[in-house]
């Protein structure tokens, strides 16, 4: 999904970007297994490669796998986006245009891109016909901005809305495990919600991507998520998302900080001092 400011180099962080901060270790095995299976399933696509691009190969192979279910959760978010506006979805549309802004999905057969994202499609429809949201907003671009400059931060809410006459902020997850109640990240989804929720602005942009003004956000009363997985089996999974895990976000956007600002070079101290304290 398209992200404004992305492009402003000297804007604050995004909620992505503070959160990425925190380690996520099943990341790590998650690719090393996709490797190994690449490796013994596709044997004859890099065995017979000179060493070094056989190695270049293997290690950038899983990559290719986040990107393209990262491309998956893109087109559930762009439905998704077109249904809170009252309109009719086409699949096959969707898959058509982003193959042709994605070299990766332009080397997939479009007919397999389809019956990856349809079941998942036909999924969060069902959520939509059980759960009845009414749309408030959607792809949302909110903005925590105070005095002190340090913890500020951006991002897109995928999702505000009535549930059963209760306003909720609303994120959806997708996942290509079939392994229902299993891929949920607590720690980050609620840190991430709480980082949303108490947003103090709403970012208005022109067509181009120029900010032309602000707007107050509303309160609500909770946040969840709506998890979709790769077999279309929905689960809605509210979570906390208040005061205390907003402080633990500002923590973490001033760890971000940190790394990415004073934490990058040694630092100074007054020699002066130092060799008159030991002298």
């Amino acid at each position: 999904m398209h992200r404004p400011y992305s492009r402003d180099p000297n804007g604050p962080p995004s909620v992505t970007q503070v959160v990425g901060m925190l380690d996520k270790p099943g990341l790590s095995w998650a690719a090393a297994r996709e490797t190994a299976k690449y490796a013994v399933l596709h044997n004859n696509s890099w065995s017979h490669l000179p060493s070094q691009d056989a190695i270049t190969r293997l290690y950038r192979h899983h990559r290719g796998v986040w990107d393209h279910r990262a491309l998956i959760g893109s087109a559930l978010h762009e439905i998704n986006a077109q249904w809170c506006q009252g309109h009719t979805v086409r699949v096959a549309e969707i898959v058509e245009r982003m193959r042709d802004e994605s070299p990766l999905w332009a080397r997939r057969e479009p007919s397999e891109l389809y019956a990856e994202i349809l079941p998942m499609a036909d999924g969060l429809g069902k959520f939509w016909q059980s759960h009845k949201p009414f749309p408030i907003s959607w792809e949302e671009v909110v903005r925590y901005r105070v005095p002190n400059k340090d913890v500020e931060y951006i991002g897109t809410l995928d999702w505000r809305a009535e549930i059963d006459g209760n306003p909720m902020i609303l994120d959806l997850k997708t996942t290509g495990s079939g392994k229902h109640g299993k891929g949920k990240y607590w720690d980050t989804w609620r840190l991430q919600l709480a980082a949303y929720r108490y947003a103090n602005e709403a970012v208005l942009y022109a067509e181009e991507g120029r900010e032309i003004g602000t707007e107050p956000l509303p309160e609500v009363t909770g946040a969840a998520v709506i998890h979709v997985y790769v077999d279309g089996h929905v689960e809605f999974n509210p979570v906390k998302a208040g005061p205390r895990e907003h402080e633990v976000f500002l923590a973490l956007r001033r760890v971000y900080g940190w790394r990415n600002g004073d934490g990058k070079g040694m630092g100074s101290m007054d020699l002066g001092a130092v060799l008159g304290s030991v002298s």
